[in-house]
């Protein structure tokens, strides 16, 4: 027959022997050796009674402070690293930094970290067979590699296929905000690379203020000798056209070089057969024997308007 301290007390039906003080488990000295003995069963049922007691057991004073202090907490790192980002920008923008800075770099592949702010991708995401990969090679490089596939998926829509692309990723400032790489003191591109004898693609991607300039993209070729020499590769800003979806626009304009979200590499040249780019960093640099502003036409092609001009309601003429 169950007694009431047993009914009160789920650890006595089960042969454990508690304080008769907190009729609970808190702790160690709350808690006596059954001296009839435990065996494994009576053991593992014990445990599970304790981890439902706690799980059960009210949230403390310093949990619930802790919770309600929270969103303050992340309020006020967020404050710090956008201070933190202010100042850096304070002091990257000093005249004498300005007048004698004259490259940057962007990514030197030294390590897996460096290698985290890429992402590969290729037709294989929409049902193709191209593969992408982007490793550390032995060297401490970054190894972009893979196989590209020109077979069309056979889904009805996808008209073209075998490409693979690596991309640098968004990065993120204080307060979940897009941050945005100023290329504005500079106006050549420069690569270390070592390729395969294919050619490539480097390709920009820059805030834009309408959602029709999202697929927007300035891109530019540039072709590697193969072989195990290094090859430096310099690109002028005034060299990249612009296109959308794949495109090449008509209207053409310069790069917005002061918010450049995102920088990739594109292989598309209509090759069946495996690839290999390794490349060593990449950077910007000030040029100045460079003059050229801007490498292609830019025309209006609107309707025309006729220019009207205005005469005044009085002239002397008319006198």
């Amino acid at each position: 027959m169950m007694t009431i301290r047993t009914l009160r007390s789920p650890q006595l039906a089960l042969g454990v022997r508690v304080c008769g003080r907190c009729w609970r488990h808190d702790g160690p000295r709350h808690q006596r050796a059954d001296p009839l003995g435990t065996d494994g069963a009576r053991t593992e049922a014990k445990q599970e009674v304790d981890g439902a007691q706690t799980a059960a057991r009210p949230k403390g004073f310093r949990t619930k402070v802790a919770e309600f202090f929270r969103p303050a907490r992340d309020t006020i790192n967020e404050v710090r690293k956008y201070a933190n980002e202010t100042w850096t920008f304070m002091k990257r923008d000093d005249l004498e930094q300005l007048m004698f800075e004259d490259s940057r770099v962007l990514w030197k592949f030294r390590g897996p970290e460096d290698i985290d702010q890429w992402m590969v991708a290729s037709d294989k995401e929409m049902g193709g067979k191209s593969e992408a990969h982007l490793t550390l090679s032995e060297n401490n490089t970054a190894f972009f590699h893979g196989v590209t596939n020109l077979e069309v998926p056979k889904d009805g829509v996808t008209r073209y296929s075998g490409y693979a692309a690596m991309r640098s990723k968004q990065q993120q400032a204080a307060f979940n905000r897009r941050s945005q790489m100023d290329f504005s003191p500079f106006n050549v591109l420069n690569l270390r690379i070592r390729g395969d004898g294919r050619s490539y693609m480097i390709t920009m991607a820059a805030e834009g203020y309408f959602s029709s300039q999202w697929d927007d993209l300035w891109c530019y070729f540039f072709f590697t000798r193969g072989g195990p020499h290094w090859q430096d590769i310099h690109i002028p800003f005034s060299k990249f056209f612009l296109t959308s979806k794949g495109r090449v626009q008509d209207a053409q304009c310069p790069v917005p070089k002061d918010r450049i979200n995102t920088i990739g590499i594109t292989l598309g040249d209509k090759i069946n057969g495996p690839f290999e780019l390794e490349i060593d960093f990449m950077g910007v640099t000030m040029d100045l024997t460079h003059k050229e502003e801007f490498a292609y036409e830019q025309y209006y092609q609107g309707p025309r308007r006729k220019r009207f001009t205005k005469k005044p309601l009085l002239s002397t003429k008319d006198w």
